[in-house]
């Protein structure tokens, strides 16, 4: 993790792939008041672009991947009520959104952007304050950066970004069978890893039996 953080950095650069990276996705990530949790959803839709692309077809239709969707915030949803419950610091709730599916990512802001986080009562009739949750996405449109489809700058531009938020949060919930992404991102900050097919456990970040 040392080494990973001491060899990638961000250029201001990165400002032209996505614009508001700076002056507003970075700062809610940093929030101090902020539960930050990165959600990485690997659908499988960039890997059909890139044969539909190497087959010379025209673009692929994005349907949001319900099913993979609903893993990941649920475990989310877990996660954030069991801190929440443990640590009252928090007065929010960010959740970075990564994915290679734009319908997806809509799909998550339209279900879970704005929401009351829900809060375990406090005794005494205490009331605790108002937690609201934030669904913060980029504009990736998920294309594949690997050498051999020859991807523009921006499209490279667009992965590293995602990549590098992943580690900018508090812990990492990650796709099943799709650890790569997700937990090379963790390990650049050492953060937690979460997996969702071992009933959102932490997993190793150098994943084996995973």
């Amino acid at each position: 993790a040392c080494a990973a953080g001491t060899l990638f950095h961000l250029s201001p650069a990165a400002a032209q792939f996505e614009p508001p990276l700076f002056n507003r996705i970075l700062p809610t990530l940093h929030d101090p008041d902020a539960l930050v949790m990165a959600l990485y959803m690997r659908t499988g839709h960039t890997d059909t672009m890139a044969k539909s692309e190497k087959n010379g077809q025209g673009p692929v239709k994005d349907d949001a991947r319900i099913v993979i969707a609903q893993m990941i915030t649920s475990c989310a949803l877990k996660l954030e009520n069991e801190i929440l419950n443990a640590e009252a610091d928090f007065s929010k709730v960010v959740w970075c959104l990564v994915s290679d599916s734009p319908a997806t990512k809509q799909w998550a802001i339209d279900e879970y952007h704005g929401q009351r986080v829900a809060l375990p009562e406090m005794p005494d009739n205490e009331t605790r304050p108002l937690v609201v949750r934030e669904v913060l996405t980029t504009g990736s449109r998920g294309a594949h950066s690997r050498a051999s489809r020859r991807p523009s700058t921006e499209d490279f531009s667009d992965a590293f970004i995602d990549w590098y938020l992943i580690g900018e949060s508090h812990l990492v919930i990650t796709t099943p069978s799709r650890l790569s992404f997700g937990a090379m991102g963790a390990l650049r900050t050492a953060r937690p890893l979460y997996g969702i097919h071992a009933e959102c456990t932490k997993a190793n970040l150098i994943p084996t039996n995973f």
